[in-house]
């Protein structure tokens, strides 16, 4: 099996097909707002706080198709995007900031190819098998951020 990226010792390392943007703006031309990195919304209420602190000083858009629940009200969801509409938001935005879900997505690479900077959390404890995370997949990673292959290839 394949893997998008290369820290994953279960599979074989398949590559990155990122696109570089040619039409990023600079940092202190971009639209006050940055995008949250959530798959499938569900995870905003977990970070009430985190989002109305962000949400008091920058405009926050994300893009999920069908949120599991109701999103704060100061959040603005795209809904699906083509790939062109995504990377114009994400050249807009300041900061692409991730909730926990989903993991390994290529979307951090897509932020940084086109000028966005990355924001992932720390998880602790780490998701792994003992935690019942990866229960009943055949795998012994240990996830201490959203994207392992960014913290520690990357930083």
């Amino acid at each position: 099996v394949w893997t998008l990226y290369p820290d994953n010792p279960d599979n074989s390392f398949l590559g990155f097909t990122i696109e570089k943007s040619h039409h990023s703006h600079p940092h202190s031309q971009k639209k006050n707002q940055v995008v949250l990195y959530d798959a499938e919304g569900w995870n905003t209420n977990g970070y009430k706080y985190f989002l109305d602190l962000i949400g008091s000083k920058v405009e926050i858009h994300t893009v999920v198709k069908n949120p599991i629940k109701p999103m704060q009200k100061h959040i603005i969801n795209h809904g699906v995007l083509s790939y062109t509409e995504y990377r114009k938001l994400l050249q807009e935005s300041k900061a692409l900031i991730g909730l926990g879900n989903q993991y390994d997505g290529p979307d951090p690479l897509e932020a940084l190819a086109n000028g966005c900077v990355y924001i992932q959390p720390k998880l602790f404890p780490a998701r792994n098998k003992k935690n019942k995370f990866f229960d009943g997949k055949p795998t012994d990673r240990e996830y201490t951020s959203q994207n392992p292959y960014l913290e520690n290839q990357i930083g």
